[in-house]
């Protein structure tokens, strides 16, 4: 620490001024010394505390600290809102394809919009081949647009 960096410089260069009581504290707590020092009236050469260049330097530091960081933090919100929108989505898909898969007659193709989570969400289900295949259409956090598709076998 700067404070007992600079105590030990005093106590090296000017030991006819230490107070006879005070050599035995020397050695066990520098802190404690350098307050000692100061109540005695011995003072340090330079104890101005920190110049303007320090100052701004530490403040710059902060400052492209948090510049940096800020972004940083707005991405990953934003990434973790599109996964959980992508999470609650799929699984709304899946729990929609159940009943194409499950009721014998059920109407395919079908076509509808549903709100999740504040989403505007369009749900598309029609045959492909032997598979019933069902899709949810929306714009993501980043208003991009994002489809998810699910397929299943309808049960004879």
């Amino acid at each position: 620490m700067p404070g007992q960096i600079i105590v030990l410089f005093l106590i090296i260069m000017v030991p006819s001024e230490i107070p006879e009581r005070f050599r035995s504290i020397q050695n066990k707590d520098r802190t404690a010394w350098f307050f000692l020092l100061e109540k005695e009236g011995i003072t340090l050469k330079k104890s101005n505390g920190f110049t303007l260049i320090e100052t701004l330097l530490a403040a710059s530091l902060l400052l492209t600290v948090a510049a940096t960081m800020v972004p940083i933090i707005s991405l990953v919100n934003t990434e973790r809102e599109i996964l959980s929108e992508r999470r609650t989505i799929s699984l709304k898909t899946h729990d929609e394809l159940q009943q194409f898969l499950w009721v014998k007659d059920a109407a395919i193709p079908a076509d509808y919009l549903k709100t999740i989570s504040k989403k505007e969400v369009r749900f598309t289900f029609k045959y492909e081949n032997d598979f019933v295949k069902g899709c949810a259409e929306w714009q993501n956090a980043k208003k991009d647009h994002e489809t998810f598709c699910l397929y299943g076998i309808q049960k004879q």
